[in-house]
């Protein structure tokens, strides 16, 4: 309501890696406000879809404003609108379906170790994740029998890269309850980290690995952890992906969309198995997210490399992403 920080050309190229910080706070002011007056005020009727479907045509965006027509005279618009009526739709909560809500007190192990959980989750790096892994170890040193105790200690200790006691630490979490899909996918990760650590990339090591997240898949076909993992061991054992490893990612992120690494591998799954039309559907989002920094380049590079039509510079880049630990890892 206090200005316009960002002019329409700016708002719609929407080049976040150069804007500053102002700029950044109208990106999320002005871009709201032209969203809801092309989608609720009827003044543009069917513009936003002409857009979008330009945009996924390859168009640059301000060639594909096109389709607005004068955009000083869009800017303009604008200004009225946000001082007008918004139109505004109703939804019931009786719409909304929702299944029954159970609540349970947390297990002793549970409450001991809540506080490291939150921190795990929050997200570590090399600097923190010592620290939080000696907490996590003196938090559920008392519960060895506790599963979400347990379940902690094998993220914090896998986090601070000790895969020998994140596996310990999984294991006895399954045999507190041998239903946990955690427990599988900790105790294959710790043994997937083993393995790379060693460079061990035989078959029946791997073969074994697969078993694990088999077994968590089977207990919840519904959670794409597995899924993604499975696919991951034979990007990390430097195999080809199986024909089901493909289909798990790709029902993977039917199930968790919004998880943009997910996003991002799938799409590079698509650019080597030559579907470039379709990665780059998928990279697009990517590319124009305002806090996608690493993720944001590397899709912008590589959309840019497919409109260009050189295949082999669009693997190169691949290959150099994965071997690049700076750079978003495939898998």
């Amino acid at each position: 309501m206090s200005g316009n920080a960002l002019p329409i050309q700016k708002l719609l190229v929407a080049d976040t890696l150069k804007l500053d910080d102002i700029q950044r706070d109208g990106l999320y002011g002005r871009g709201w406000l032209l969203a809801h007056y092309l989608m609720l005020s009827d003044a543009r009727t069917g513009q936003p879809r002409a857009y979008l479907d330009a945009i996924n045509a390859g168009k640059a965006p301000l060639e594909a404003a096109q389709v607005f027509g004068d955009l000083r005279k869009l800017d303009r618009e604008l200004e009225d609108y946000k001082r007008g009526t918004f139109k505004v739709m109703k939804l019931s909560g009786t719409a909304i379906k929702t299944a029954p809500v159970e609540l349970r007190k947390c297990t002793p192990g549970e409450a001991a170790t809540m506080d490291v959980r939150i921190r795990s989750k929050v997200g570590v790096d090399s600097k923190t994740s010592l620290g939080v892994y000696q907490r996590a170890k003196r938090a559920a040193a008392p519960h060895p029998d506790d599963h979400g105790a347990q379940m902690v200690l094998a993220e914090a200790a896998y986090d601070a890269g000790d895969f020998v006691t994140a596996e310990a630490a999984a294991d006895r979490a399954l045999k507190a309850n041998p239903k946990s899909v955690d427990g599988h996918v900790y105790k294959a990760m710790a043994r997937m980290g083993v393995a790379r650590k060693a460079g061990d990339k035989t078959p029946a090591t791997w073969s074994a690995i697969r078993k694990i997240i088999a077994a968590g898949n089977r207990i919840d076909p519904e959670d794409p952890e597995p899924l993604i993992l499975y696919y991951r061991s034979f990007v990390d054992a430097g195999a080809t992906p199986s024909a089901n490893a493909k289909d798990g990612l790709h029902k993977a992120f039917e199930l968790a969309p919004q998880d943009n690494r997910l996003r991002f591998n799938l799409a590079t799954m698509l650019l080597r198995d030559g579907n470039k039309a379709r990665a780059r559907a998928m990279l697009a989002p990517l590319a124009y997210q305002p806090h996608g920094k690493g993720l944001a380049m590397a899709s912008t590079t590589l959309i840019k490399l497919i409109d260009s039509g050189d295949t082999d510079a669009v693997i190169r880049e691949l290959d150099k992403s994965r071997d690049d630990k700076n750079e978003p890892e495939e898998a």
